[in-house]
């Protein structure tokens, strides 16, 4: 196991794109990292990258303190598991996974231990002998893992290996690998489109778009702070609601307009505000939608704004139910903590939790710290 440094790393190809652009990012020894951003940001190609199997154009790659930009792949010991990632068909479990480490010339002896022990930890020890196609789903997912990891590489590539499988197997197999990586502590890379899955695997999370890093951070501080609006728009299913709003003062004390509806904000915020000069100026608001409540009063603070709008849709979510509402300022998610009786067109009361507003900069879209 090692540390991986990615330092100004640029990929550009002879037509002129540029897939990545000045990654700089630093992982240390036994975590587990997850990049995740839309189709086309450059996650995999970071990933290629690492693993040798594109050239970097530009910047450095040291793997344990070593540069590494010039080596080859087995030179790098990093595995690598794909999306379509399959075992060979005519061998049984245990000489798919002792494949690798015969090829490094391992005693027998040793080959064994590795491969029974590594069965052992995925619970696959009771198919050691048999063939891929005798196996689950999820069995022949767990013994490509296996394979790639009885190698005792210093850093495990993964790039999205569960997004073809179906809503169960994909959870099961999340769960494996995280108990697996809290047992073997191997320095982990883990590339997905999913924001969801990207919060529950990593201990860092790298938000990307366009090549280049938006936001690096546990999943805690990309949900707390997002960096900018990308990040809190992406990051979230849903994301968070974006409302324009305009910001004043009225005797002493910051208010913030919403099509002509006065807010009051928390004094919390003032400081922030007045310190980059946003009075009389439009900002962006963010508001989760689990910061939003249905109701007619805030039994927390009932001196809160209440506002009404519109139902639209009611849909379930694999966290709750998801209420669509539509007002003045577009449309607007609430995440339910219950069911409840709406009709399409039917008007909702509710309240927002303004100790969890997020600010933005209208113009370059930057959170407002």
């Amino acid at each position: 196991m090692a540390g991986l440094s990615l330092k100004n790393v640029t990929k550009y190809y002879q037509n002129g794109h540029v897939a990545v652009r000045d990654f700089t990012l630093d992982i240390a020894d036994s975590e587990f990292v997850v990049l995740v951003g839309p189709e086309g940001c450059g996650r995999s190609t970071v990933l290629r990258m690492i693993a040798g199997l594109e050239d970097i154009s530009s910047g450095e790659l040291l793997i344990d303190g070593k540069r590494v930009n010039e080596e080859g792949t087995r030179e790098r010991e990093v595995a690598m598991l794909f999306e379509n990632c399959v075992l060979y068909p005519q061998m049984s479990v245990y000489e798919n996974m002792a494949f690798g480490l015969r090829l490094k010339r391992l005693p027998e002896q040793e080959i064994d231990r590795a491969v029974r022990a590594m069965a052992e930890y995925l619970n696959l020890t009771g198919e050691l002998d048999a063939l891929p196609e005798q196996l689950t789903e999820a069995q022949r997912q767990l013994a490509a893992v296996g394979r790639a990891l009885v190698k005792k590489p210093q850093v495990f590539l993964m790039d999205r290996p569960f997004s073809s499988r179906n809503a169960k197997i994909k959870e099961d197999m999340q769960n494996e690998l995280i108990a697996l990586y809290k047992t073997l502590k191997t320095t982990s890379i883990y590339a997905t489109v999913d924001p969801v899955e990207a919060m529950k695997m990593g201990t860092k999370v790298v938000v990307m778009n366009e090549g280049t890093i938006q936001q690096a951070g546990t999943p805690k501080e990309i949900y707390d702070t997002p960096a900018n609006r990308f990040v809190a728009g992406f990051m979230g299913n849903p994301g968070v609601n974006m409302l324009d709003l305009r910001i004043g003062e009225e005797d002493g004390r910051l208010y913030g307009e919403l099509k002509g509806t006065k807010v009051a904000l928390p004094e919390a915020f003032s400081e922030r505000l007045r310190r980059e000069d946003y009075i009389g100026k439009e900002l962006v608001l963010g508001i989760r939608p689990e910061h939003a409540s249905v109701g007619d009063r805030d039994p927390k603070d009932p001196s809160n704004e209440v506002f009404t709008a519109l139902a639209e849709d009611c849909q379930i979510s694999e966290d709750g139910l998801l209420l669509t509402l539509s007002g003045e300022e577009g449309t607007f998610t609430i995440r339910l903590s219950e069911p409840m009786k709406r009709m399409p067109k039917d008007k909702v009361s509710f309240y927002v939790d303004k100790k969890r507003f997020l600010f933005f900069d209208k113009e370059t879209g930057r959170i407002i710290l």
